[in-house]
């Protein structure tokens, strides 16, 4: 009798494993077709020290090869631009630049940002995470990672993605850090494969910080 229940255990976790890589190879293959994405965005910060969000608003240009520029429309000015291991961030009128070969903390970052946006769930648990996780409703996929912190020595301890089921593109995509504190993005009006200037990636062309 313990057999059969121990068999059937594991035939079960079997179903469901097979089941969740099933699920992660759809988005992932159907993500491929995605090489660049256009869309106004929403960046809701939750502070746990603070009981009101913070809402910032802006452009989203998304290339897939590594490059990521993100222009706030509120707080004006504002920006953070991804050009390969380039970094260039502006909040409030100070800018921080940064390589990522030779900055973890932010070769981190753009590692979260880009593998999650391509759908690279093989890098991912390569690269961060201890476990991911895939449900679906009748719209959207949802990836939820847990970050390896001690591998990593990451502040983020999870990740939370949703991808449209129509053509595997992200929709939001949530980092929560072990304080409690949380940041959501999320996408509207997306336009995928668009051209997009190749000028709005580069750090080196701005004038930021000079």
């Amino acid at each position: 009798m313990k057999n059969i229940i121990f068999t059937f255990i594991i035939t079960i976790f079997s179903i469901s494993c097979f089941a969740q890589e099933n699920l992660l190879n759809e988005i992932k293959n159907g993500n491929l077709n995605n090489k660049t994405i256009t869309a106004d965005f929403t960046q809701t910060k939750i502070l746990k020290a603070m009981s009101n969000k913070i809402v910032s608003n802006g452009k989203y240009y998304f290339q897939r090869d590594g490059k990521l520029f993100m222009q706030y429309t509120s707080p004006a000015g504002d920006m953070m631009v991804i050009d390969g291991e380039k970094m260039l961030m502006k909040t409030r009128g100070t800018v921080k630049k940064a390589n990522t070969k030779t900055n973890k903390r932010m070769a981190l970052l753009s590692d979260m940002l880009f593998t999650s946006m391509r759908a690279d769930f093989d890098e991912i648990s390569h690269r961060y995470a201890k476990d991911i996780k895939c449900s679906q409703d009748a719209k959207f996929y949802t990836v939820v990672v847990t970050v390896d912190m001690d591998r990593t020595a990451s502040t983020t301890a999870s990740i939370v993605i949703t991808y449209n089921k129509k053509d595997k593109s992200i929709e939001t995509l949530q980092l929560i850090e072990k304080t409690g504190d949380t940041t959501l993005y999320a996408l509207t009006g997306k336009i995928l494969n668009s051209q997009i200037d190749k000028s709005l990636f580069s750090a080196d062309i701005r004038n930021e910080g000079k």
